[in-house]
């Protein structure tokens, strides 16, 4: 199969040259590429030649990224430098991580739902409580709140090099970028989402899924429906029900929202610093105040964005010799004022070097502490972010604070029960992502090795994870299932059987996820970001030309 569309299109490629872009020329060329001796890793075991290392390239793109580089070091390392915004990469793969935990306990361990204590039900469907259930250790399975992370991340992507710009009024450059970000956001987002769902109806016809369509042809008109609601990104209230893969729900509003952040960006771009961040602001909070929440924190995106910015140039200002040199010569200007007798200051008093170094060390004290109390400010927001984050999906108002929560939710989301956790778990992804920017040691932890891989791949895995799921979740579980109870005994079902099959899921899926969402960021999205490029390249109106 592999050989054969690989056959297909090498031919395209020479029947027309400068139909491909030229990264999917390179990939194509990269996997044709006959194995040799020079070209494997000296990690790489010896007894791996001849035969075998012809097998092993011949099924190479197969691999992992990770693993490919390991086999063959000229292949591209599949994580490149760290930069200023890596962290966000990590979080972003923690959030795609943890979606699909959401998922494999929310369709086939319902008992993890509620808070933990609540009693038994009456008709004994309730299992009693797991330790997964406490509080904070129930985040790495709450799968909502990833979401709202997932939006405001997204804003803050969007808008960053924008931003840059305005602040350097490069007005040319500004409206170039904006340009080819609105051009390439449709094919950034939809191509893989179409890859994907078909895919997935793939899997559903040759019953790799569940519940396909009696014929090929019915399937196809379901894609086509499925793939109706994805694409209509202004659908009439926000959320369009989507049947095999329903956590395709969110690309509709990225899109819609990406062209609000840019039309607030573009009204903004002349205004002052201060009067930005104050008009953004309002902005914000008008958004989540009419039930716009996707909106309100693409826009949390761009202000943390801006903050980032501002940071960045008070950093510089505390520690620039003409700072220093002005608080210095404007005490001595109070010290001028403040002389009763109105004499001139004596000759040979001027500031010294030892005055400067003494206001250095004071600027850098005052520097020191204000960080400290904000990373204080920000640990103490993070906790309750996370105790927040572990809304639970079922019966919420049964537990003490987030009863207190659910009857202090103001309109318009106090009109539906599923509406009423929207604005909090916007509060609860602003609280992380600030967190996130202002501690340097949360960005140690998402700027990790692995951490930066999830970020890479994490939107292949949160359109693949679904399929995965399906394909293999209920063909497994049983297994787990068995085995838990051959270990517990009659304590199988129970609450301690859950704490074990749960996690026991996860060891046994979390490779699978990976490694298709590996793959599919390889041959989908990698190439639908180069198409993209390419396809703005060849559109743009060069100087001089008006046709």
């Amino acid at each position: 199969m592999w050989g054969i569309l690989l056959r297909v299109v090498t031919r395209l490629k020479r029947t027309f040259p400068s139909l491909l872009p030229s990264a999917i020329q390179e990939r194509i060329d990269a996997f044709r590429k006959p194995p040799t001796r020079n070209n494997f890793s000296k990690s790489y075991p010896d007894s791996l030649r001849g035969p075998a290392a012809l097998l092993v390239c011949t099924f190479l793109p197969l691999f992992p990224s990770f693993v490919q580089h390991r086999i063959e070091a000229s292949r591209k390392p599949p994580l490149g430098e760290i930069y200023l915004t890596s962290y966000l990469d990590g979080l972003r793969g923690l959030a795609a991580l943890f979606i699909f935990w959401y998922h494999l306990y929310w369709k086939y361990l319902p008992t993890l739902m509620p808070s933990y204590g609540l009693p038994l039900s009456p008709d004994g469907t309730r299992a009693s409580s797991s330790l997964l259930q406490l509080p904070f250790l129930r985040v790495v399975f709450s799968g909502r709140p990833m979401v709202h992370i997932f939006f405001i991340i997204s804003g803050y992507a969007l808008s960053l090099k924008s931003l840059k710009q305005i602040r350097s009024n490069e007005n040319s450059a500004l409206l170039r970028t904006v340009s080819s970000a609105l051009f390439r956001r449709g094919i950034r987002l939809f191509f893989p989402v179409v890859a994907s769902t078909f895919i997935g109806t793939i899997l559903l016809q040759i019953n790799f899924r569940y519940y396909a369509a009696p014929t090929f042809s019915a399937q196809m008109w379901e894609w086509y429906d499925e793939l109706s609601k994805i694409l209509n990104f202004w659908y009439p209230d926000g959320r369009a029900a989507i049947s095999f893969d329903p956590q395709l729900w969110t690309i509709p509003l990225e899109m819609s929202n990406s062209i609000v952040l840019f039309a607030v960006l573009i009204a903004l771009a002349r205004c002052k610093v201060v009067l930005r961040m104050i008009l953004l602001v309002s902005t914000m909070l008008i958004c989540m105040r009419v039930g716009q929440w996707v909106a309100s924190e693409f826009l949390m995106g761009m202000f943390f964005a801006e903050l980032g910015l501002i940071q960045e140039d008070l950093n510089q200002y505390f520690t620039s010799s003409e700072t220093i040199a002005l608080v210095v010569c404007a005490e001595e200007a109070m010290s001028l004022l403040s002389e009763e007798d109105g004499e001139e200051k004596e000759e040979g008093n001027e500031p010294t070097h030892h005055q400067y170094q003494i206001r250095r060390r004071q600027l850098q004290e005052v520097k020191r502490i204000g960080s400290i109390v904000l990373k204080v400010f920000c640990i103490i927001n993070l906790i309750f972010a996370l105790w927040l984050a572990g809304w639970p999906e079922e019966h919420p108002e049964q537990d003490a604070g987030f009863n207190w929560i659910m009857r202090h939710t103001g309109p318009p989301y106090n009109n539906a029960f599923d509406r009423m956790q929207f604005p909090w778990l916007a509060l609860v992804a602003f609280q992380i992502v600030f967190a996130s920017q202002q501690v340097p040691f949360l960005q140690s932890f998402l700027t990790t090795p692995v951490i930066r891989y999830l970020g890479k791949i994490s939107y292949s895995m949160y359109l693949m994870h679904w399929s995965v799921l399906e394909c293999l979740l209920l063909r497994i579980f049983p297994h787990i299932w068995r085995f838990v109870q051959s270990i517990l005994g009659d304590d199988g079902v129970g609450s301690w059987g859950v704490t074990l099959v749960w996690p026991l899921s996860v060891l046994a899926l979390t490779p699978a996820v990976v490694w298709s969402g590996d793959l599919f960021c390889t041959f989908v999205d990698d190439n639908c970001v180069a198409f993209a490029k390419w396809l703005e390249g060849k559109c743009i109106k060069r100087e001089g030309v008006y046709l």
